[in-house]
């Protein structure tokens, strides 16, 4: 194997260990070191490439790296907390803690070796399920059943908005499946990874308990609206981090957190970084029409605010107490689909139709 295959893997990896050693020192030093970790984030990032993962995880390793400019940036100075000792234990978890969420010291109670016996055995399964569902049958048969026949010019320009103009059953089939394959995607990916990375930490090195690696997704019973299924839904591994900025531009033009203005420019800001994100990931990994990630977000963006206006509305409320909480559900998850049956096609249609060639 070529060694620069594993350049992204020890760039990053020594960029990680900066950061947690940074968490120990004097303000200007970690302002200075923030260059070499920047640096070697960048480094990883050029190389990502190289890695040749199959199924998308090269692509979310690049998304990861994108996120983590603006993450190392939040915790070593921006909203720097430091760690309650200076053990790397302590530093590990205030760099591996995204969200947000409740940790132990580094000297916890510890739980017992049934409970991590446990908890590696689930995680392990679950592994394996995921991997079996999404090669036998998301790739093996509704990919196979859905994608096989399709021609390039099912992906063509004239049919990436979606007009009532005439389509075939087969193009109708295509377009409900990419609609939604995004989502199993982005769930399997970020699961299985999430999956491995809890075995190393709590099952390997015992440096976390079980309860420290929750779940990074909501109830998809929740997936109702377009705002429910990004704010209850969706995973929340950048959302703390991408909040914080939107925060410190209220901040920094005096908007008020709880004014119409600043109630608009928080999720506007998050979807903006998440478009950015993705678009500057995808542009590294050579991807076609990168900027159709930053399309896809602000229609969300436009969608949760056409949403939030339409929730206040006295005619809502009162349509809202007339109808059936179920029949509201089923309503919600068609009109969820209607809208990324609308709009995904504008975002990965072009990615497809320059992918093969056009």
């Amino acid at each position: 194997m070529d060694s620069s295959t594993l350049t992204p893997l020890w760039a990053f990896a020594l960029a990680s260990l900066t950061t947690m050693w940074a968490f120990s020192q004097r303000e200007r030093t970690r302002v200075l070191l923030l260059v070499p970790i920047w640096l070697l984030s960048f480094l990883s990032l050029k190389t990502c490439h190289r890695l040749a993962w199959s199924g998308g995880f090269s692509s979310t390793y690049a998304s990861l790296l994108i996120f983590y400019f603006l993450h190392s940036l939040k915790i070593l100075l921006l909203d720097y907390q430091p760690p309650k000792s200076l053990s790397p234990v302590d530093s590990y978890k205030l760099w591996n803690n995204p969200r947000g969420l409740s940790t132990h010291t580094s000297s916890p109670t510890r739980s017992s070796a049934k409970s991590h016996l446990k908890f590696a055995l689930k995680q392990f399964i679950k592994i394996v399920l995921l991997f079996m569902l999404d090669t036998y049958a998301i790739q093996g048969v509704i990919s196979t059943a859905v994608f096989t026949e399709a021609k390039p010019s099912d992906f063509a320009p004239q049919y990436e908005l979606f007009l009532f103009q005439p389509l075939s059953s087969k193009q109708l089939l295509i377009r409900a499946a990419i609609s939604v394959s995004w989502i199993w995607t982005a769930f399997y990916l970020l699961t299985a990874s999430h999956c491995v990375l809890s075995l190393v930490f709590v099952a390997l090195l015992r440096w976390d308990e079980p309860e420290e690696w929750p779940s990074i997704w909501g109830h998809p019973a929740n997936a109702t609206s377009v705002r429910d299924f990004w704010g209850k839904v969706w995973n929340g591994i950048t959302i703390p981090t991408f909040a914080f900025y939107a925060h410190l531009v209220l901040t920094t033009f005096g908007v008020e957190k709880q004014s119409r203005l600043g109630k608009k420019v928080v999720p506007f800001v998050i979807f903006f970084l998440s478009g950015l994100s993705h678009s500057l990931a995808g542009w590294t990994m050579g991807d076609v029409a990168p900027g159709r990630d930053m399309l896809f977000f602000m229609l969300n963006f436009l969608a949760c605010a056409a949403e939030t206006w339409v929730g206040k509305t006295r005619q809502w409320k009162i349509f809202k107490r007339r109808i059936p909480p179920w029949v509201l559900k089923v309503a919600g998850v068609i009109y969820l689909f209607g809208f990324f049956f609308t709009a995904v096609p504008l975002w990965m249609y072009p990615k497809v139709y320059g992918a093969l060639g056009f």
